[in-house]
């Protein structure tokens, strides 16, 4: 196989989109193209793709080619083939996404126990009278844990199936909830 269609297959394997990634061990395997470079990218999936399916399908690609998973080391750099004359652009550096999600998640747990025990507290809003505002306060309140519990389950949910918007939409919802919390207490004074 030219270095062009394994830097091809390269960057399809870099792809952000899981079908672009899928389609690119597809060729691998039905080309049986066990570059060392190639092989690097496939453990490089088995280790940190997002979707398990994928890393599973990348092992099966080794499987192929006869290849553990831990018996690989790093190839030397490939030079990519440049067709246009110009030097391919840097990638960016990658965030690993989940670790983050996760850090999100943590935090979203340990402000949960507050905000429950807040909730359990509220109908002490109405010992001063029961009022729009003392209404409007118990709800929030109450409603507090509900949302960071939706937003975590949400959020997990959607992480798992890929959909990076989706995920950081739920967990949005809290810090959502928390401003609207602001705003009408500014509209009410």
């Amino acid at each position: 196989m030219t270095k062009h269609k394994i830097s091809d297959l390269l960057d399809e394997l870099r792809s952000k989109e899981a079908y672009i990634r899928s389609d690119a061990i597809k060729k691998i395997i039905k080309g049986k193209t066990n570059d060392e470079h190639i092989i690097h990218a496939l453990n490089h999936v088995i280790e940190n793709d997002p979707s398990m399916s994928l890393r599973n399908f990348a092992r099966s690609a080794l499987d192929v080619f006869g290849i553990e998973h831990s018996a690989i080391e790093e190839p030397a750099k490939i030079i990519p083939v440049i067709d246009s004359g110009t030097p391919k652009k840097a990638d960016p550096v990658e965030i690993d996404h989940l670790a983050v999600f996760r850090i999100i998640w943590g935090v979203y747990i340990l402000a949960f126990f507050p905000a429950c025990f807040c909730a359990t507290q509220a109908g002490y809003i109405f010992d001063g009278g029961d009022t729009p505002e003392n209404q409007m306060l118990y709800w929030v309140l109450v409603s507090f844990p509900i949302t960071i519990l939706i937003s975590i389950a949400g959020s997990w949910t959607f992480q798992g199936a890929n959909k990076f918007t989706a995920t950081v939409l739920m967990l949005l919802l809290p810090l959502i909830h928390f401003f609207m919390i602001l705003l009408l207490d500014q509209i009410l004074q």
